[in-house]
């Protein structure tokens, strides 16, 4: 969401998410209809925050909002909305100028209220995420009241609670 990317805007980002791991890189790799065939020097992947490097003498990121932008952008610069309540936001800058973002939106397996419904008769179910609270409403439908669900964790703190959660047994 944003001024329409040029063509030489869209192959450098997909350029740059084409070195990601992260499940929104393939999802924004799947969604640009271009090349990625540009070479990304000083390629780095922040956990919880988002991903940079160079391309052509640009620095390029994707990632959250604070980390693309150290400026306090209001909602309004960026026509920020979420086209869904169950969005995620992946925003982009490219030498600094913030170009806008990618709403993506998630989509959950057939059957998972039942296989979820079916774990927590014998289970205490959590769910810990990195993202922003934009599936909340949509987990606690699946997960019901019981459930714990936290959101913007870092590996850190998702790796204290698992063992917190397991020094009780």
């Amino acid at each position: 969401i944003g001024p329409e990317l040029t063509e030489l805007n869209s192959i450098m980002i997909k350029s740059l998410v084409k070195n990601s791991t992260h499940p929104l890189s393939k999802k924004i790799y799947d969604s640009l209809d271009c090349q990625a065939n540009l070479n990304v020097n000083s390629f780095k992947e922040m956990q919880g925050k988002g991903i940079e490097g160079e391309i052509l003498g640009k620095q390029i990121k994707l990632g959250s909002k604070a980390f693309i932008s150290a400026d306090d952008i209001s909602s309004d610069n960026l026509h920020e909305k979420r086209v869904f309540d169950f969005d995620t936001n992946v925003h982009v800058s490219i030498d600094n100028e913030v170009l806008g973002y990618f709403s993506i939106s998630n989509v959950y397996r057939e059957g998972i209220e039942k296989t979820i419904q079916e774990l927590s008769i014998d289970y205490y179910l959590s769910v810990l995420s990195g993202d922003d609270e934009g599936e909340k409403d949509n987990l606690e439908k699946i997960f019901g009241s019981n459930s714990r669900i936290r959101f913007k964790q870092s590996p850190a703190e998702k790796l204290d609670f698992i063992k917190l959660v397991q020094s009780f047994g």
